[in-house]
């Protein structure tokens, strides 16, 4: 099993790099590399976006995040809110920039639907209700499908969703559906 998402991941970065090599640089829309600060329900990020092709960028990520144990509410146990430092890197390839420049839309900092192959690592130090505690860290690799909004040249609205796949060293896994909404300031 482990060889197998190993494999699976390791050919997807591959076509996104592929893919990147083979764009042609063009009069047409094309990725722009932006710094990002976000903030999302529980969480600060900032991102730096670098461009890898015309339709291809990859981000780099780092901040705190937060979930929370809502899910075992139902379960009989107590509601639990977590914070943990992750960092984070995201091959994203931007579908409709070209559609959006034909229809007079913006295309500024990014602004498109996109697919992604996320990838996080949870550092091992967790904030659970104001007491900080050692865990295991874990590594979380999600394909998303999103769209990206900058409006007044630097307020970000952006939406994701797709599923998590989370690894931890325990040698766990576990799969989960994913939803995430994040606004920012792009510079």
């Amino acid at each position: 099993m482990k060889k197998t998402i190993i494999c699976t991941f390791s050919l997807l970065l591959s076509a996104v790099f592929c893919v990147a090599a083979q764009d042609e640089w063009q009069d047409t829309p094309r990725v722009e590399g932006n710094h990002s600060v976000s903030i999302n329900i529980v969480g600060l990020h900032y991102a730096y976006e670098c461009p890898l092709g015309k339709n291809v960028s990859i981000i780099g990520r780092a901040g705190l995040n937060g979930g929370s144990g809502l899910y075992a509410v139902f379960a009989g146990a107590p509601f639990e809110l977590h914070v943990m430092p992750e960092i984070d890197i995201e091959p994203r390839f931007y579908y409709n920039l070209d559609r959006r420049a034909r229809h007079d839309r913006s295309t500024s900092k990014n602004t498109a639907s996109f697919i992604s192959l996320k990838m996080k690592y949870f550092v091992p130090y967790e904030l659970t209700q104001l007491d900080i505690s050692s865990s295991w860290g874990s590594l979380l690799i999600a394909p998303t499908w999103g769209f990206r909004h900058v409006w007044s040249r630097h307020w970000m609205l952006e939406a994701t969703a797709g599923v998590d796949f989370y690894f931890t060293s325990a040698r766990c896994f576990d799969f989960l559906p994913s939803i995430n909404l994040r606004l920012g300031y792009v510079f």
